[in-house]
């Protein structure tokens, strides 16, 4: 079963990657003829469909930065606003307090250069 959902993963990713892509093709050809408005529109369509198959997967954040991207919020506090709802909380573990801490220390030190690459 995990065989299954790694190639589903894998296959899927392909595919946003391609379709981002494309997405990313059309802006570009856009900022060369922005006379084109089609060109704009393929963009943004591209964009809703990946934030739909971002959502089919559950994978919010992704889905809700999608979101984003095209307009559909204004910012992410406007998407957590929006659509995330707390119904609880669940406590980590006392024996992986540690290894939380130190992977949530690694991110703090990665952070700043992935999200200097997202803004591009």
């Amino acid at each position: 079963m995990a065989e299954v959902a790694s190639q589903t993963i894998d296959l899927v990713g392909r595919e946003v990657s391609a379709t981002l892509a494309e997405a990313r093709g059309a802006l570009e050809s856009y900022v060369e003829q922005p006379d084109n408005a089609q060109l704009l529109e393929t963009c943004a369509q591209q964009l809703h469909q990946v934030q739909g198959v971002l959502r089919l997967l559950e994978i919010y954040g992704a889905a809700l930065l999608a979101g984003c991207r095209t307009g559909v919020f204004t910012g992410p506090q406007d998407a957590v606003e929006r659509c995330v709802r707390v119904h609880g909380r669940t406590e980590p573990e006392p024996a992986w307090v540690e290894t939380y801490a130190d992977g949530y220390e690694r991110f703090r030190a990665v952070y700043p250069a992935l999200a200097s690459l997202a803004r591009r």
